[in-house]
């Protein structure tokens, strides 16, 4: 069986996006980071945080 120059060897196979079968990852971020940190500095002036909590809180949002 003799095939034609430029033909594909196999007509009609399904062709999948590697990209479709990769996570998706949704990000939402509703408050920046400088709003966030000065949430935190507010709360922490309000007595509702330790200043150890704002210490933590501040360093898990800046890592």
């Amino acid at each position: 069986m003799s095939r034609r120059r430029g033909t594909p060897l196999l007509r009609g196979a399904l062709t999948t996006s590697r990209a479709a079968d990769a996570p998706v990852q949704i990000s939402v971020r509703t408050a920046s980071l400088a709003d966030q940190l000065l949430q935190l500095g507010q709360l922490m002036q309000q007595g509702l945080l330790t200043e150890e909590e704002y210490a933590a809180a501040k360093a898990d949002l800046l890592t």
